[in-house]
């Protein structure tokens, strides 16, 4: 079908306006607080939701069919019961459950720690790459320098992996450094040498993103850079990076995924193929409509069961070869019949959403239940960075939540989680033997003696 002129989208647009004003109405004053997992998450609504819900009488993909007037206000109902429960966890209480890891992000907040995390997150990511590829160097160079056809990297892992797969995965110590690379490059008491090192692995990164297809690695790698930029901006500039950087990046972004989607299969890419796109992968609205009225006919509710899959998920197969295989995405296409005839097994991964994810588990209580765990969990990430806001290496931590935040909007993954895990695993080893919280010193930051001055001694009279 090609269009529901029926289908009035007028909630569409008023569910869109009043989270928009959600996020207005919290950065009105300060324009910094966009930079927030409360916005990050609203807006993460409107980009995987609500702007198709707005447009969704116009899909011409065909994969939209059998819409309805009460399905829309249904998956709209589902869409807002999520962003009000957020809020009202979010607004409602101070948690400090990451206060901990913010401390000791503090505590190495010197160059020279900062370094060594660096040169060991990066020797342990390229374990893999020397030891699976047999020290064949020009692996390193792999879809650096052009625009990768789609599962075609040459150490691509599979589904269901075993020691090698699991082996592989120590490639996330890139991510995990990568914020510490980002803060050597951009202090001014880091050597020559170091920022050029700490360059190189960032521009690496980053053209590794840009060619492999994959719009998540790009946007992990792309917008810490960006929130490091930001940080050491004067306070007038970085109302200019909001008003002006923000809607440029979020255009040029949707634009861009656009393109990568027509052209990752041929390994081809063109910008100005973002025209011909009838779907960018931002459309998570439709997939809330399809499992929201497949519930008891092809769906049945999974009461926790994909979570768990999450949960064990960093569990190596080859330690629990009976490891549960509830893969939401590959769940949702063999639902949608997106199968090889042949094996029967889905050919791709189809992403729930997370609204949806969380409705296919338990239906609208868990949509509100588990969104409110949501609000109390962001709020909690936001804490840590006000408790440690002068702290860059805690600037930079927090900005890569935030950007797993937006990706998540897909559906839940373990695997996201991955990066932060591994700089917290450095943090500890490293962290037993750091020196005392210092100062980052930055341009437009003071830095504190290092030694203060003996307090004089104040004794107490007796009555």
């Amino acid at each position: 079908m090609t269009g529901f002129a029926e289908i009035s989208t007028v909630l569409g647009e008023i569910a869109l306006g009043v989270v928009a004003i959600m996020i207005l109405a919290h950065i009105q004053k300060h324009l910094r607080r966009v930079v927030t997992g409360r916005n990050v998450v609203l807006g993460s609504i409107m980009v995987w939701y609500l702007l198709e819900a707005v447009t969704i009488t116009n899909a011409t993909d065909g994969e939209v069919v059998g819409l309805t007037q009460n399905k829309y206000d249904y998956g709209l109902l589902c869409v807002m019961l999520s962003a009000i429960s957020f809020l009202i966890a979010y607004e409602s209480r101070n948690l400090k459950m990451f206060d901990g890891f913010g401390h000791r992000l503090t505590v190495i907040d010197n160059l020279n720690w900062q370094w060594r995390i660096f040169a060991t997150g990066f020797i342990i990511g390229s374990l893999p790459i020397l030891i699976i590829g047999k020290f064949d160097l020009t692996l390193f160079l792999d879809g650096v320098f052009e625009f990768q056809k789609r599962w075609s990297s040459r150490l691509s892992r599979g589904r269901y992996g075993g020691f090698r797969d699991a082996f592989l995965e120590l490639r996330l110590f890139f991510n995990a450094v990568l914020p510490i690379a980002i803060i050597i490059v951009l202090r001014k008491d880091s050597s020559f040498g170091q920022k050029a090192a700490s360059g190189k692995f960032i521009m690496w990164m980053l053209l590794k993103a840009l060619n492999s297809g994959s719009r998540a690695s790009f946007f992990g790698i792309a917008l810490p850079v960006a929130g490091g930029v930001y940080f050491l901006l004067r306070d007038d500039l970085k109302k200019m990076a909001v008003l002006i950087g923000v809607p440029f990046m979020v255009i040029a972004g949707y634009y861009w995924s656009a393109a990568v989607v027509v052209t990752r299969n041929s390994g081809e890419f063109r910008f100005e193929a973002a025209t011909e796109a009838k779907y960018v992968g931002f459309e998570m609205f439709r997939e809330l409509l399809y499992i929201s009225e497949q519930i008891g006919g092809t769906l049945d509710y999974e009461l926790g069961r994909t979570y768990a899959t999450q949960v064990v998920n960093p569990i190596p197969r080859f330690v629990w070869k009976n490891k549960p295989v509830s893969d939401a995405g590959l769940m949702l296409a063999i639902a949608r019949g997106e199968v090889n005839k042949e094996t029967g097994e889905a050919y791709l991964t189809r992403s729930p959403g997370l609204i949806g994810e969380m409705y296919w588990n338990f239906g609208l209580i868990g949509v509100v239940f588990l969104s409110a765990m949501g609000g109390f969990i962001v709020k909690s990430w936001d804490h840590m960075r006000l408790a440690h806001r002068h702290s860059f290496v805690v600037f930079m931590v927090h900005a890569e939540g935030l950007v797993i935040l937006f990706l998540s909007g897909r559906s839940f993954s373990m695997s996201a989680l991955y990066g932060l895990i591994a700089i917290y695993l450095l943090m500890v080893f490293f962290g037993l033997g750091a020196p005392k919280k210092q100062t980052v010193i930055l341009s437009n930051q003071t830095t504190p003696p290092q030694n203060p001055p003996p307090q004089p001694r104040v004794t107490k009279r007796s009555a």
